[in-house]
């Protein structure tokens, strides 16, 4: 039995009354579209001929599936292609009454206006080979073609649903689409340029080839409901004016020193972004900006989604102040803090105020604002809603509850809660004495100091003497510092070009930990290794007063890390910078240095820390033996010893 069980259309069975009516359909659109005498003559012979298999097995009803089956077993292969396709167009009547667009082409002449700027267009690419000229023609030809299907007889009149529907048949029809609608998109460039039709629908056709095209309607509910709410704030700027900014943000880019990649991606990232906001009609918001590549931005940019999100970030600080900022970094995730609720961050913000205010380091705080935040998790999870709740229950609960590797770590994690809760002990908010429920989890001890090994050094000492690129020159200026200085990690990336006296050999520092100033002679050879890294590693586009600073833009200021990552390219068995003061502190001490001198040469403000580097001078700690008489010990009978 015939039947339609095509899933592009709706089953049902059809009389074959009428049939003659539905090829009279498909022969008058073939005639209006100016199909040639051949085509409409072999149109008519498939018509015919499926008319006569179907009489002859009696059936009465048309199946497109049934007709194609019949095509591909009793037709030529010489016509299977236009019998096929005359079969569709059939079924495209029997359906919907018309035949649908992907499966029709329009052979007529082109209108005076498209025939116009083709003319222009193909006059500029006499430089092609003249088969590539042809295919260009063809394409675009058809392209004007499709359009006058939709009484579109001017470029003027292209707008973004003839596109994508242009967009649909073609990517049904040819697997080099991309291809072909680059093409295009050169041509309406083209006609942009003469003001013909707008650019933003070369852009489209061009990137919606490359499936980087994104639409309002594929997004959440949510998201949608997110940029309503931002439209009808009377957004001022327009889509079109962001997109014209674009240009002079990248050229903003260049001058702070980011690279030519840089700027190609962000002028890619920014003209997507464009895109998306003219074919939904919608004005440039940040907002809006951010919704959307929270959405999209792992389809568009995999893995560079961060750096889109951050280009987007700068292009917002561009449009607020006129420049671009490289040195401000942004916050996107969400943190315990954020979801805390308004009662436990107002105490924590006072808290954290005084603590500053105190003097305490910014790394301090960041530890102190970790520590309680994680209290105030587990308050809020054991149903506390005020502080006046808490009892000294609750507080041992936690204790026993948070667990740390060591009890040095535990004792920290204690020391900054206790203090927080004498804090709001003095204000009165909780009972006094309530910091007692948390108890002292470990006592101070030593530590068997660890040195460089003179392997490490030997491979310090190779790389800074290859050093040759910009990376390598700042880890060889940096390690020379460290090995002859004896310079924190955090005083070294803190460094200002001013701190160095070329003249007197000296470098002068503000010390991170003690808030001391500092003075310390500078070898030779450490002398060496930061010139050299000042005339060839450095940037000269760097605005920034920092003696080390990024090898790319936005040329910030290093983070510690910088310091062990130097080491670890150096090739050294370990990566604890602050090795290095250690190694330099027991060679001081090995070369006959005093306790003093070395404490002076280390920026200590006594000598309490520097036995420990005594410790390792083994040669002259055996010069020193105490015999079992002299320490008052005595050991058992039984060893044979008094």
């Amino acid at each position: 039995m015939w039947y339609n069980i095509n899933t592009k259309y709706e089953k049902k069975v059809l009389n074959m009354n009428c049939y003659e009516k539905n090829v009279s359909v498909v022969t008058d659109t073939l005639v209006k579209y100016q199909y040639d005498s051949r085509s409409l003559r072999l149109a008519q012979r498939c018509y015919d001929e499926l008319k006569c298999y179907m009489e002859e097995g009696g059936i009465i009803a048309f199946s497109q599936e049934a007709a194609l089956e019949w095509c591909k077993l009793k037709v030529s292969k010489t016509y299977q292609d236009q019998f096929t396709n005359a079969i569709q167009r059939l079924a495209d009547v029997y359906v919907h009454g018309h035949i649908l667009k992907e499966h029709i082409r329009f052979f007529g002449p082109l209108s005076e206006a498209w025939s116009q700027g083709l003319s222009e267009f193909l006059s500029l690419a006499t430089h092609y080979s003249d088969n590539y000229q042809r295919d260009i023609k063809g394409v675009c030809m058809q392209f004007c073609r499709f359009a006058q299907m939709d009484n579109i007889n001017s470029a003027q009149g292209v707008d973004f649903p003839l596109l994508e529907r242009y967009h649909q048949y073609i990517q049904s029809r040819y697997a080099s689409y991309p291809a072909i609608e680059g093409i295009i998109s050169k041509f309406l460039g083209y006609l942009a340029e003469k003001n013909k039709c707008q650019e933003v629908y070369s852009l489209f056709i061009h990137y919606i080839g490359v499936g980087k095209c994104t639409f309002l309607d594929k997004l959440s509910v949510k998201s949608r409901e997110a940029i309503e709410c931002r439209c009808k704030a009377e957004l001022s700027f327009s889509s079109d004016k962001f997109y014209s900014s674009i240009p002079e943000f990248v050229t903003k880019l260049g001058i702070s020193g980011y690279s030519r990649r840089i700027q190609r991606s962000s002028n890619y990232y920014l003209t997507v972004l464009y895109l998306f906001l003219a074919r939904a009609d919608l004005d440039y918001d940040k907002a809006i900006a951010d919704t959307w590549l929270k959405e999209f931005g792992n389809h568009l940019f995999g893995n560079e989604t961060r750096k889109a999100r951050r280009i987007i970030e700068m292009y917002e600080d561009y449009h607020v102040t006129g420049d671009v900022i490289p040195e401000y970094w942004w916050k996107h995730s969400i943190t315990a803090y954020d979801i805390l609720p308004m009662w436990c961050k107002v105490e924590i913000d006072c808290f954290l105020t005084a603590k500053t205010k105190e003097g305490c380091s910014e790394g301090t705080v960041v530890g102190i604002k970790t520590h309680v935040v994680s209290f105030f998790q587990f308050l809020v999870s054991q149903g506390i809603t005020a502080l006046a709740d808490i009892t000294p229950e609750i507080i041992k609960k936690f204790n026993v509850r948070d667990q740390h590797q060591t009890p040095a770590g535990k004792n920290l994690y204690n020391r900054h809660i206790r203090r927080f809760l004498i804090y709001l002990e003095l204000k009165q908010v909780v009972p006094a004495g309530l910091h007692f429920a948390l108890p002292h989890c470990a006592a101070g001890g030593g530590k068997i100091v660890e040195v460089l090994s003179q392997e490490d050094r030997t491979r310090i000492s190779a790389y800074c003497e290859k050093a040759s690129t910009p990376l390598e020159l700042r880890d060889a200026a940096i390690l020379k510092i460290g090995m002859t200085t004896a310079l924190r990690s955090s005083d070294i990336v803190a460094l200002k070009i001013s701190d160095i006296d070329w003249k007197n050999r000296m470098i002068r520092i503000i010390q991170s930990k003690t808030k001391v100033e500092h003075l310390h002679p500078m070898e030779t050879g450490t002398g060496n290794a930061i010139f050299k890294y000042l005339q060839n590693g450095r940037s000269r586009n760097a605005d920034n007063s920092y003696l080390f600073i990024a090898i790319r833009a936005p040329y910030g200021p290093l983070r510690r890390e910088a310091c062990s990552k130097s080491m670890k390219r150096a090739g050294t068995t370990s990566t604890d910078f602050h090795r290095l003061r250690r190694t330099y502190a027991t060679d001081m001490l090995n070369a006959g240095a005093t306790f003093s001198e070395t404490a002076e040469l280390l920026g200590h403000t006594d000598t309490q820390n520097i036995h420990k580097y005594a410790a390792l001078d083994q040669d002259r700690m055996r010069l020193c033996p105490l015999s079992m008489a002299e320490t008052g010990l005595a050991l058992e009978d039984r060893y044979g010893h008094e």
